[in-house]
């Protein structure tokens, strides 16, 4: 059995042909509020965890606060199972409550971050936000190719990994 999930057009994926040999196809469309609560409670019922009062209504605005457009049905869960493994990796018991609710919306709704943020800002700048100074670093450096060919046309070999990614100042 195959199965594909896709939040896309299928006709953006493939060709008629192709979609016409999967002959059965399911559409799960999205929820209004009070079935997103009702699938919230029954996350929580199923699962057994202690629940702060008036949780599934902030979830529900935190998802859509997070950029997402719609309220989709698999949002209590999946955020459910990201707080339980934050509660275990951390030792702490699972409980959804609004600052592990935030936690999780966080790492779940992650958005894309400029190459620039990636905590280099330079020599006593600490901090993980990109600043003018770390973007003209980073413009600045030269590509691994750049950096080893001079190396190996002198029979030397390139630098390490290390030596040829920018690095994490303290």
């Amino acid at each position: 059995m195959v199965v594909f999930s896709t939040n896309l057009n299928p006709h953006d994926l493939a060709d008629e042909a192709f979609l016409r040999r999967i002959q059965t196809k399911v559409l799960l469309e999205d929820v209004d509020a009070e079935v997103f609560d009702q699938i919230f409670q029954r996350v929580v019922e199923a699962q057994q965890a202690p629940c702060e009062p008036g949780c599934a209504e902030y979830l529900r605005e935190r998802c859509l606060a997070a950029g997402s457009k719609h309220l989709r049905a698999c949002y209590p869960l999946d955020i459910y199972r990201l707080v339980k493994a934050i509660g275990e990796y951390e030792g702490r018991p699972i409980w959804m409550n609004r600052a592990n609710i935030d936690r999780a919306v966080g790492l779940y709704f992650a958005k894309r971050v400029d190459a620039a943020a990636i905590n280099c800002r330079g020599p006593g700048m600490p901090g993980p936000f990109p600043t003018a100074e770390c973007r003209t670093c980073w413009s600045s450096r030269r590509s691994t190719r750049e950096m080893a060919a001079p190396d190996a046309a002198l029979g030397r070999p390139a630098p390490g990994r290390d030596e040829r990614l920018p690095s994490r100042h303290p």
